[in-house]
Order: structure tokens, then sequence, then C-alpha cells
């Protein structure tokens, strides 16, 4: 029953204020729900106060006069002071719509919070009385203007008496921010305040609260004092502020600090020794603020600054300073001016940079001095002076950079542009992993001109120069001329570029989008060509022909880089058009996206090695190929063209040559075009075989080519035809009769050899079938009624049909016999020549041993033999089984001092080894007996033979006769040898009497033998020990001595080596034409 709800509609409360102005203070709407908790405690509650639309008007003049009113003076004293007047509660606070208008200054509020609590006491004396007072208010929201709601709590204690108020600890929390203060006003009638505060404030809850993204963030600790009296506000202080962020686009940096102290008056604030750490480095000066209009001016000096740490900072959109990769250490003298949150900031400096001591990671040092003013608001940059210098590159730059009428003079030189790489992408917008970005970039450049426009899409108008330059796939030695490079424009005038021995005048127009060359983008060219590679051309067309050669001629493009176009008459010399070799093609040149046509051409062509003599081939006519229905038409006429220059004719083993007439009349799709023309080869030439000449006529339907062939030859004659499919695959098929026909060559490629040494002939039919497709599908099948073969000196002929079939990795033999002296030879098998390289032949029969003269040039061998071997496998590691009886044979190797004769025995192979079994053989007067076996299961294949003999000479080194008896081995491969073993001596014969035996003694190289082209002789070492036998004689001309000797015979076949001693026994010896009786001597 103690409580009660009321509602007041307009209330207004006056104070002091003049007539005519706004009350001290009004509302629309008052409604309370009051609630007396204690009558005679007088605690008094409020569930609810809702003010609506509240005005609160304060007035300030300049004498300190305001329009609060005073408290009134109690008109009696004689009534005794209660202690406590009352104590308030309000639950809930809503004041809704206000505004506070604290003289000319109007400011929206709304204000809304719970639990308010507010107390007063009276305390003092009658005369002397005091009010004590207690205010928290621990939950409350503020909203004010746009601003964000900034929940608030406030707590106070305070004394109030009759001339005075007096704080003793007022605590305010907003957001993230603290601040307790302590104030003290003496007098209504004169205020005069005093006050001290300290706080601890977060930048955060002022860009939050009052919308502002370009408010810094950061903490700041402030602490200070002041007074406040007849308008006159004096005060001093201390702040230090910690990871301080400031966001704007042109300045946005982290982890800033600064500190410093204040004063302030009624005109503004100063800090007389503003510090602030940024960047490795400090900024020392003068921070002023004017609080008309929050001016702000600092006078700064920096010191120690790095640049690779600013730059990042700096770097903003359409100013990408950071790719330059720049380091130094940065002094300057700074004046900067801004308005409140850093609006309208302006900044004047002047700099220097010097190298640091180690430049930062990927950064190159660069030396610098600058001058210049920069505005935020105009986004202008005005540089009076500026000169840099790096390891590579110097430069200078005055002038005024602008949104939109840049004017700056720009001198510039490096001798690696590459530095410059990312820089130059992100100025032209290409991504860092982008394809446009990944584009190599090189070389040295020289530029002396202006940027002008926008800054966003600055024009670089000047003179550029470059050497070894490299754009991409482009290369360039030297390049010169008058640039525009604009978003919108390329232009080049007066260019010469030189490359190699090219050198080349261009003027061209490209028009571009956003810095970009599109495929809609229109261009025009004038380019005069001497001697320039073509494959160096096509890129820059964005055309790719296979077509080669050192091209001069006056070309004009025009077009767009998707559709491009170009015209010019050409010449281009030595030459190559898909495959097709030739020293000069001239004519006109019509190439566009849709058709490549040369009209009036003239090709020539020289035969390897006579390009200075006469005899040129020669091509008239026009040809042309339309890509999109690709088709060609073409009308020819070629004369005396040398087959060697077409290259898709040539392989190592069967070299094609001689010279081709033609008359070719085609039109129509590519693969099946409808044709009609006559061809003559003269002197056809396959490997170094003239084979003679041929004459034939090509017909085309679309559905097939049919070739008609005749030859005109001295001796012989082929006779046939073949038909092409033009479908796919490509069906080939054909039928050649020959008569005494040469066939070296076809046996070169047939047989798989490098070298043929004999000559073959044929009678017969030799059928071709298969696809172009697959080429490894095509079969030769041959059916020859003669064949007659001489090799190595051997005739052999056969004695029935010979049918094999040969494809591109195989070969197939039905048996066929061949005859010839001492030779009656069965063969048949196959071989494959990819894969495995599987090998199943069989031989049979008897075999003249001169045959194997021609697989190993350095043996001559002569002889019958009676041979049954298969060889299985494959050719890297044949598995050969059988038998080869050799009945009285003879071998010699070339350059070796003695041969064998009268060989008889077999050799027996067992797949991985062949050995010799009851194999003996005559030498030197003597017989020997030979034991051993070679491997070739691995290669190299190995060997290990011995010998036997009582007696044989041996006429080595030169000059010397030896007559031994011993064993002997040889070991090694193909490529080397060791020989070794033990024999007697019985007699030694110097062939040139003294000098030979001085030679044995003085010779400081050695003694030598004859030279040998043999590289197995060469390589072939010895290791052999000669004793004398009891009556062994050393004989020469004029002298016949008994000796005793022990000797080891080392080195080389070129250069052997004797080392031991030979003791004379005794002898006679003819000098002059006088007998000396020799009794003793000795040589060592």
């Amino acid at each position: 029953w103690l409580a009660a709800r009321a509602t007041i509609k307009g209330l207004v409360i006056h104070g002091r204020e003049s007539a005519g102005t706004e009350p001290l203070f009004a509302a629309e709407q008052v409604q309370a729900g009051l609630q007396i908790d204690s009558f005679w405690g007088r605690r008094i509650s409020l569930n609810e106060l809702f003010i609506e639309k509240p005005h609160v008007h304060i007035r300030v003049e300049k004498s300190g006069a305001t329009n609060l009113p005073a408290p009134a003076r109690p008109a009696s004293i004689n009534k005794p002071w209660p202690d406590t007047l009352f104590q308030l509660r309000i639950r809930r606070l809503l004041l809704a719509d206000g505004w506070v208008l604290y003289n000319d200054t109007k400011t929206p509020i709304t204000v809304q919070g719970v639990d308010l609590r507010l107390g007063l006491d009276a305390a003092g004396t009658r005369d002397h009385p005091l009010y004590l007072g207690n205010l928290d208010w621990q939950t409350t929201q503020l909203t004010s203007k746009r601003y964000a709601p900034l929940s608030v709590s406030l707590s106070a204690k305070f004394t109030l008496w009759r001339d005075g108020f007096a704080l003793e600890q007022g605590v305010l929390s907003a957001g993230h921010s603290h601040l307790d203060a302590q104030a003290e006003m003496n007098s209504f009638s004169n205020p005069q305040w005093s006050f001290r505060y300290r706080g601890w404030i977060d930048l955060l809850d002022f860009r939050e609260t009052l919308r502002e993204p370009m408010v810094p963030t950061g903490r700041v600790d402030v602490g200070g004092e002041g007074q406040f009296a007849g308008g006159q506000y004096h005060g001093s202080g201390s702040y230090s502020g910690q990871n301080i962020a400031l966001p704007y686009v042109d300045f946005h940096a982290t982890g800033l600090t600064s500190r410093g102290s204040y004063r302030i008056d009624n005109r503004g604030l100063e800090v007389p020794d503003f510090f602030a750490g940024a960047f490795g480095g400090r900024v020392t000066g003068r921070v002023t603020m004017r609080f008309d209009g929050l001016q702000f001016k600092a006078d700064t000096h920096v010191q120690d600054v790095r640049l690779a740490a600013v730059l990042p900072s700096i770097e903003h959109r359409n100013f990408p300073i950071d790719e330059l990769h720049w380091d130094g250490q940065i002094t300057a003298d700074t004046v900067e001016t801004w308005s409140g949150p850093f609006q309208h900031f302006e900044i004047s400096a002047k700099t220097v940079w010097e190298n640091p001591e180690q430049p930062a990671e990927h950064h190159q040092p660069v030396t610098a001095d600058w001058k210049f003013r920069y505005r935020y608001d105009p986004n202008i940059l005005t540089i009076d002076s500026g000169e840099f210098e790096t390891p590579s590159s110097r430069g200078s730059i005055d002038g005024i950079l602008a949104p939109r009428n840049s004017a700056l003079n720009v001198r510039f030189q490096t001798g690696a542009i590459e530095t410059y790489k990312d820089f130059i992408n992100a100025l032209r917008g290409a991504g860092p992993h982008s394809p446009e970005a990944a584009k190599p970039i090189s070389g040295s450049v020289g530029w002396d001109g202006k940027i002008a426009g926008a800054s966003g899409g600055p024009a670089f108008l000047g003179h550029l120069r470059g050497e070894r330059v490299r754009y991409d796939g482009v290369f360039l030695d030297y390049l010169d001329g008058d640039l525009t490079y604009a978003p919108l424009e390329f232009t080049l005038v007066r260019g010469h570029v030189r490359r190699g021995e090219m050198e080349t005048d261009i003027e061209a127009n490209l028009s571009l989008a956003n810095w970009s060359f599109l495929p809609e983008s229109n261009w025009t060219a004038e380019i005069n060509f001497e001697r320039v590679p073509v494959e160096s051309i096509e890129p820059l067309l964005g055309l790719w022909y296979p077509v080669n050669g050192s091209l001069t001629g006056q070309f004009h493009g025009r077009g767009t880089r998707r559709k491009p176009s170009v015209t010019g008459l050409f010449d281009l010399a030595d030459g190559k058009v898909y495959g097709l070799s030739f020293n000069r093609l001239r004519g006109q040149l019509n190439v566009s996206p849709d058709e490549v046509r040369i009209a009036d051409a003239e090709l020539r062509f020289f035969p390897p090695g006579k390009e200075n003599g006469r005899g040129a081939g020669i091509i008239t006519g026009s040809a042309g190929y339309r890509h999109e229905d690709q088709t060609i038409s073409a009308d020819l006429v070629g004369a005396a063209l040398p087959l060697e220059n077409f290259e898709k004719l040539q392989s190592t083993r069967l070299p094609v040559g001689g010279q081709v007439s033609f008359r070719l009349k085609a039109n129509g799709p590519v693969r099946t075009p409808l044709g009609d023309g006559t061809f003559r080869v003269v002197d056809l030439r396959i490997g170094q075989v003239i084979v003679g000449s041929f004459d034939g006529k090509l017909t085309s339907d679309s559905r097939q080519a049919q070739l008609e062939l005749g030859s005109a030859m001295t001796t012989g004659e082929v006779r046939g035809g073949c038909t092409l499919g033009l479908a796919d695959p490509y069906p080939l098929s054909g039928k050649v009769s020959i008569k005494n026909i040469n066939l070296d060559p076809f046996l070169l490629t047939a047989l798989h050899l490098k070298e043929f040494s004999g000559h073959a002939n044929a009678d017969g039919d030799i059928s071709l079938n298969g696809s172009l497709k697959q080429p490894e599908s095509i079969i030769v099948d041959a059916n020859l009624s003669r064949l007659a073969m001489n090799y190595a000196n051997v005739r052999l002929e056969n004695t029935g049909p010979v049918h094999f079939r040969s494809t591109k990795d195989s070969l197939e033999i039905d048996p066929v016999t061949l005859h010839g002296v001492d030779t009656n030879l069965q063969i048949a098998g196959s071989v494959q020549f990819a894969g495995r390289r599987g090998v199943g032949l069989r031989l049979n029969g008897a075999l003249d041993l001169r045959l194997i003269s021609g697989f190993a040039p350095n043996l001559d061998a002569r002889g019958p033999a009676q041979i049954n071997a298969s060889f299985e496998g494959t050719l890297d590691r044949p598995r050969i089984t059988g038998r080869v009886h050799i009945e009285n044979a003879s071998a010699r190797a070339a350059d070796f001092p003695t041969g064998l004769s009268a060989i008889k025995g077999d050799v027996v192979f067992d797949a991985t080894r062949l050995y010799f079994e009851n194999m003996n053989a005559e030498s030197g007067g003597g017989a020997l007996h030979l034991s051993g076996s070679v491997n070739y299961a691995e290669s190299p294949l190995r060997y290990d033979v011995s010998v036997y003999t009582e007696r044989v000479r041996i006429r080595y080194p030169e000059g010397m006769s030896w007559l031994v008896g011993g064993s002997l081995r040889l070991t090694g491969t193909p490529t080397a040898g060791l020989l070794s073993g033990r024999v007697t001596i019985e007699r030694v014969t110097l062939t040139q009497g003294l000098e030979v035996a001085g030679m044995l003694v003085q010779a400081k190289e050695g003694i030598s033998s004859p030279a040998t082209s043999s590289p197995y002789l060469r390589n072939l070492q010895f290791d052999l020990e000669a004793l004398s036998a009891p009556d062994a004689r050393m004989e020469w001309p004029g002298a016949e001595l008994h000796a005793d000797a022990n000797l080891r015979v080392r080195g080389t076949w070129e250069h052997p080596i004797l080392l031991g001693h030979i003791h004379i026994l005794s002898g006679d010896l003819y000098f002059a034409g006088n007998r000396y009786r020799v009794t003793r001597g000795d040589l060592n």
C-alpha cells in the first residue's frame, strides 16, 4: 500500500536561464512507479522511471556563471539535522529520444540502465551543514547520435556544502576503458575547480562506439591534473601508448608505441617531448593540437627507421611500393598536420636513406635523398627532388603524382631489370602466382621520360633503351625506341631491335585493356626484317608453323591478337618447311587465322656441298592452306630437286640421294585431296650405290592415291605400282618386280647392319602391305628366284627359292640353301629387332671360313668347316649350341707376328660358352696344342686360352727372332688382354747385329716394336718368364755366342720391356775382318 504510480506530462524545470531560452529541464512525459521501502528510514525506490524526450539545457558563461540553480539556504537553523536524508533506488531507468544542449551544441542522447542507487546523508553542524552522497550505477547503456550503444558503469562518492562540492572518488568504466578521478569546487558563486585523474583507455572503444573504422586501435595510459576557474582551464599530464595500430589506406601499421608529457589550456594541447617507436627506429619532436577544429601539427625527427618495414605500411592499391624490395636506414625531418582522427593529413619531409648494415632477406640495399610533400585529401604526392641508387640501378624523380593529372619526370638506369620484376608485374596487375607473373623478365634497361595521367593507370612516355632484354620467350640483344605505355595503349616509334646478326626497324601500335593485350585487342605494325630467324617471330604473332630459316622482307601487320594478319614480300634463306630443306624461298606471303597463301613463289634447292656451284633445283607456283576446313590448293612445278634435302626420306642406315623433277596439281582436304602429277627420279642413290633412274605417275581421287612406277637403267629393271588409301588407317599395298637389281643398300636395312662389305643382286618380286598410321604393321615380303652374293671373296648362289619377310621390328627367313666354293649352307629362322630382340636361327652345312673375315676384318681365316648350330635367346645374350669342325684351316690376325696353319679340331658351343676340343695347329715351324674357352653369356665376353708347344719360332720384337718352347696363356676381353707363361729359349737371332744388341742395354725407351692399328694389340700386356736351354745360343751376322739367360718380359705390345740378365759363356765374334774369341760377357 506504500506504492504509487505517477505520470507527468509536459514537465518543465527552470533554472537561472534567460527568458526566451530553453529551460534547464523539460520532458514530454515522465512515468514513475514509486515505492516507499522505509518511511522512517527515508528509503524510497522506483521500480521504473521512464522519461520520454528529456531535454537538458546547460549554459556556462565566460565568467563561469551557469543556469544551474544555487542550493537554498535554510531559513532557520534551529531544526535538528537528520542523519539520512534519503536512499533512492531505481530498478529500471530509460531516458528515450532526448538531447543535451550545452551552450550552442546539441547532442542527442538515449540512456537505459538498471539498478541505480543514490544516497544522501546529512552531516556537519547546523552552521556548517554537509551533505554526503553515494552514487552507484553499474549497468547502463548510453546511446547518442548515430553512435553504437556503449555499456557504462559509474560510481562516485561526493560531498556537497553551501559553497562547494568535492568528488572524493569517481570511477567511470566504459567498454574496455577505465577512468578514476578526484575533483573539488570551492564556490558556487565563483567556481574554481581542481582535479586529478588517471585513465586506461582502449582505443577500440572509440572505433566501435563512434562507428569510425579509421580510428586507431591500441591501449593508452594517461594521468594528470588541472584547474578550471574564471572560464580558464590549465592542466598537465603524461601518456604512454602500446600496440597502436593505424588503419589508414595510405599508412597502415601495427605494433607502434608512443609516450610523452602534455600541457593543456583553453586553446589546445602541447606534447613537447613526443616519442614514437616504429619500424626499428624512433620519431621524436613536438606535437600541438588546437581545440578549435581539432587541428594537429607535428614537427618531428626520424632516426634509424628501416625502409623494408615502412614500405609495406604505405603500399596500397595502384601504389605497389613494397614490390621494389628495397631496404635502407631512414633519417628524416618532417612536418605533419591533420584534423581529428588523422583527417586532412599532410606531410612535408626531407629524408636521407643510407645503406643498412644487413639488408632484410630478399631485399636490396638502397641509398637516396628525397624532398617531398604529400596531401591525403587530394591524394597528391609532390616530389621536389629525388635521387636513389641500388647495387644495380640508379635514378632520379621529380614532379607530381596525382589521381588524375600526374606529371613525374623520371630518369632510370638498371643493369638488372629482373630485380624489379615484382614491381613491374604489380604495376600491370599481374598477380604474384599468375601465369603472367611467371614470365621471366631480365636485361639492362634505361628510361628517360615522364609518368603522366592518373596514378591508378599512368602512362609511361619517353625513350627506352635495353640490352640483353628478355621477356617470356622473347630475347633481344638490343632495343631502342620512343615508347608510350599506358593502360589502353602501347606505341613504339622509331624502334630498332637487334638479336644476334639480325637487326630490324619496327613501328607498332597495340590497343590494350588495363595493361593487357587481349585476344580482341587491335594492333598494327610495320616491320623490316634482315636475316631474322623465323622461329623467333612466330611467338610474337601467335602463329605456330613447322618453318625454319633466315627471313628478309618488308611486312605489314594488322588485326587483333586473336585474328592477326600479315602481308609482305619475303626472302627465306637456308630454310626448312615440314622437314623439307631448301636454300631460298621467295614470294608474296599472306597470313591470316583462316588461311596461309604463298603466291608467285620460287623455291631453290642446292645439293649439300654445292651451294656455290650450279645445278640448283627449283620449284615455282602457288600454294595455300585453309585452317578451318583443312583444305589445300597447289599448282607446282619442280625441276632437278636434290633428294638429300628431303629429311623424311633419310635414315642413318639408308641415306637417299638423286634428283627428282615433278608437276603437281592438287586441291581439296589435305588428307584426301584430288590431284594428279608426274615425276622422274634421276640417278637414285641408296647409300653409296646408284640404283638407277625412275619415272612415275601419281593420281588421287580423294579416296586413294595410286603410284605407277617404271625404271630406266643400264642394267636391271624395276616395274610395279603402289596404292595408298586416304582414310584412316591409310592402308598401303603394292608390288614391285625386279630384275638384276643391286640389293646392297636394302640388305643394310633388312638385316639392321651398319655396313655391308659385299655385293648382292637378285631377280624376283617384292610386295608391300600395311598401313601408314601404324608403320610397324608394314610388311615387306620378298620372293626371289635368283640371289647371287659375293661376300669376303666368297661367291654364293641360291639353289632354291629365297623367301623372307621383313618388318620394322623383325626378319623371318624360310629355309634357304646357299652354295659356293667349300660352302653348302642352309639358313632358316627369325630375328626380332625390338622388345626382347629374340633370335631363332639354324645353320647347317659346309662353310668357307673366308666368310668370317667379312664380320672380323682384322682376321684372315681360310679353309673349310662343317657347322651344325642353332642361335637362340636374344641379340644381347645369344645362346648358341652346336659344333663347328675345322679341318686343315689357317688364320692370321693383322699385325700379329705369326699365324696358324694346319688347324684341326672342334669348337663346341654349350649355350653360354665355347671351348676347344682336340684343337691343334702349326706355327713358326712347330706344332701347337690349343685349349681353353670363351664365355659370351655376359657382356663383354671373356676368354681364357692356353697354348703348348715344344718348339716354335717367334719374330718379335722388331729385329729379333726367338726359338722357344713352353706354355702360354692368353686371358682378357675383346678390348684388352694379358699374355703370360713360361718358355725355354734355345736360340736368339739378332737380324740387325750389334745395333739390336746395343739397343737391349742402352735404349732409354726400351725395345720398340712396329706400331699397330689394332686397339686390342695396343692394350695387350705381357708377363712372361724366359729361361735359357743348356746349349742356348745368341747369333747375329758375324757372331755366334753360347749364353745363359734368365729374362722377364713386361710392358705392352708396342713397348715391351726385358728384365733380367744374359751371361756370355763363350763364342766367336767377327769385327772389321778380324776374328775375336769371346770368353766372357754380360748383358743386364
